[in-house]
């Protein structure tokens, strides 16, 4: 910041996504509309959705429930949602606030009732989306060449990079009948520094004892403050993935490929087989998210990676954040000020409903 002169600055980069480029309060359904390319349609009324033409594309599909303090409407306008659209989302299915970060209030829902739970306790915009049972996700964050912000880049030269991967690690609780599951979590090695979120989220089966042997998935949400372990996974980067991941990044509100508007962030992506990831292929639905300006290089939160590791990295990405907010402004783009981001910060974190806990 003291070297390109502003505080504020790097709220210029992506200039297609709000919320000064991702960096607070931007809708998850514009970004999504802006990966597919397309303009949001209401599919039942009331409800906008973005639905990648191609039913085969790694985009997942979303849909947004408005604001509400009535459980009931909203849950009438799910239920139309699955009723009209059984070939695009059925259940289980996610539903997650559509201004969210850190896996705030992300909820598996099973049933009906599950969602109306949600629609109680959140009443902010949420989002719909169809469920990706991976059983693997990654965290993969691409970063612009700073030559390719004003100038079109053809295929195949690349607009950008992989600049880290992440390998999200879901922790289990393995029963060994004779401890209920609050034992079991006070006494994992890991997840015991967690305590509090986990007797949250398990706050209605703490004293079940689960039968020997058998595995319970600690958490559905792959963030490390929902209890993921991360781990580096630039073993993953080969040429195909970064060209697959690329065409993607580079087609972000332009279907041409050209001047792209997104430069920094990192896709959410979920799979089931590691070697076709490696060689490229994304499954259908498999980008459940992008994060873009104040998202992170996860990978230093690999608990076998060292601290200074850490540093070097956040140094690196903060640099290349600059550096493209910096090329962004001199084209032209205008940074939120330091007011605007406060008003934006405040806004977003008064009277926040939901749990901060996910499933």
């Amino acid at each position: 910041m003291l070297r390109h002169r502003t505080l504020t600055g790097f709220t210029a980069v992506n200039p297609g996504v709000g919320g000064g480029g991702g960096t607070i309060g931007e809708s998850k359904l514009a970004v999504t509309a802006g990966l597919a390319n397309v303009e949001p349609i209401e599919v039942v009324p009331g409800v906008p959705a973005v639905e990648p033409p191609d039913q085969n594309s790694p985009i997942a599909a979303s849909y947004l429930i408005p604001a509400g303090t009535d459980p009931q409407h909203r849950l009438r306008l799910l239920e139309s949602l699955l009723e009209r659209r059984p070939d695009r989302i059925g259940r289980p299915f996610i539903l997650k606030p559509d201004a969210g970060q850190r896996g705030y209030s992300v909820r598996l829902c099973r049933t009906l009732a599950d969602a109306e739970r949600f629609f109680a306790s959140y009443t902010r915009p949420a989002i719909v989306q169809p469920y990706h049972p991976g059983p693997f996700e990654i965290g993969v964050f691409w970063v612009r060449h700073e030559h390719t912000v004003e100038a079109d880049t053809p295929e195949p030269s690349p607009a950008g990079f992989i600049f880290a991967i992440t390998l999200k690690r879901f922790q289990h609780l393995v029963g060994d009948g004779v401890r209920p599951i609050q034992r079991l979590i006070r006494e994992h090695p890991r997840l015991r520094a967690q305590e509090r979120v986990f007797l949250t989220r398990f706050a209605d089966r703490l004293h079940e004892i689960p039968p020997a042997g058998s595995r319970l998935r600690a958490n559905i949400a792959g963030n490390h403050a929902q209890g993921t372990l991360f781990a580096d996974g630039a073993h993953l980067v080969t040429p195909a993935l970064s060209a697959a991941i690329d065409a993607v990044a580079r087609r972000f509100g332009d279907p041409a490929g050209r001047r792209g508007t997104f430069d920094f962030g990192r896709f959410d992506l979920r799979f089931s087989d590691l070697s076709r990831l490696r060689s490229g292929s994304l499954e259908p639905g498999g980008i459940i998210e992008l994060n873009a300006a104040m998202s992170e290089a996860t990978n230093i939160y690999d608990p076998d990676r060292s601290w200074s590791f850490a540093q070097r990295t956040l140094r690196a990405q903060w640099s290349h954040l600059m550096t493209l907010a910096s090329a962004r402004r001199r084209a032209g783009r205008r940074a939120l000020s330091l007011p605007q981001l406060i008003r934006e910060l405040r806004a977003f974190y008064a009277d926040r409903p939901g749990s901060a806990v996910s499933d």
